[in-house]
């Protein structure tokens, strides 16, 4: 996100978010911040459990310098589950998809920008109120009616 910001608004590539913060003007920097707290306070948490499922991690997480037990990943890692899993893959798709505009087309970017905020907005929120147990009672009730109409094909 550091590099497509720095090429959308011609600022030396820097990774630095002070300095990319100290060089947008207001528009870009309210837009720049906004997707770091997305990022910081909704994504990083999935990305975490996600690199630690994928290093075998499955039971305990360790610390990053692996010499310990994080309780805090391990704790978000018992947590997990497939609407959390499916609500974040779908606010990272609408964060990429952002960070795309910005990186190939400025202007896409300033054009769509509102419209792909607020898919984001909407996709936090879900993630943030949505309740396992509402899911797990929809898919069975799905699955009950989709083997009462086999059913009724049969039976006629």
């Amino acid at each position: 996100m550091n590099i497509a910001f720095c090429k959308a608004y011609s600022i030396e590539k820097t990774n630095d978010k002070d300095v990319i913060i100290r060089k947008l003007t207001f528009t870009p920097k309210s837009r720049y911040i906004e997707l770091l707290n997305l990022v910081q306070n909704d994504l990083l948490e999935s990305i975490q459990v996600r690199n630690r499922v994928a290093h075998g991690q499955w039971c305990y997480a360790f610390t990053d310098d692996l010499k310990e037990i994080s309780t805090d990943i391990t704790a978000k890692l018992r947590t997990v589950n497939i609407v959390n899993l499916q609500l974040s893959l779908k606010l990272f798709r609408s964060l990429s998809q952002i960070i795309h505009d910005l990186a190939v087309s400025p202007p896409t970017f300033e054009r769509d920008f509102d419209v792909n905020f607020g898919r984001v907005e909407e996709q936090t929120k879900n993630l943030h109120n949505r309740k396992y147990q509402i899911y797990k009672n929809k898919m069975i009730k799905k699955y009950q009616r989709g083997l009462a109409r086999r059913r009724q094909v049969t039976d006629s």
